[in-house]
């Protein structure tokens, strides 16, 4: 009696940074540290790749789900936790993208009810024949 949900999971993970700007120094010191490789033994499932472009482009990293969507996220000015965060936080997801719910707001009038407020157990009846 196992049930087991299938979820899109993350394939690979594409950093892209730049070789000398200042907002990828975070990214950089992650993928040439001790940090990325611990993250990939973690989660041997996953693709790693990083790539130095150059250009001064912002870093960010590009995420591949098996059911062939993609999710990129920014990573402009990170610190080496926070991009360790935010690879976390994309392995874990399903790759859907989140739907947006209508709340249902209460009707509310500025006329008070003629019958008065419900109150639990106030079942009983009157008899109004007399």
């Amino acid at each position: 009696d196992l049930i087991i949900v299938a979820m899109n999971r993350v394939k690979q993970l594409s950093l892209r940074f730049c070789k000398w700007g200042g907002s990828s120094r975070g990214v950089r010191s992650f993928v040439f540290g001790e940090r990325l490789v611990r993250l990939a033994k973690n989660h041997p499932s996953v693709k790693f790749a990083a790539d130095a472009v150059g250009g001064n482009k912002h870093p960010h990293v590009i995420a591949a789900y098996e059911d062939g969507l993609e999710q990129q996220v920014p990573l402009k000015n990170c610190e080496e936790e926070a991009v360790e965060r935010a690879l976390e936080k994309l392995i874990a997801r399903s790759g859907r993208r989140y739907k947006d719910f209508k709340r249902w707001n209460k009707p509310q009038g500025k006329q008070r009810s003629l019958q008065g407020t419900w109150q639990p157990g106030a079942d009983y009846r009157v008899d109004i024949k007399q």
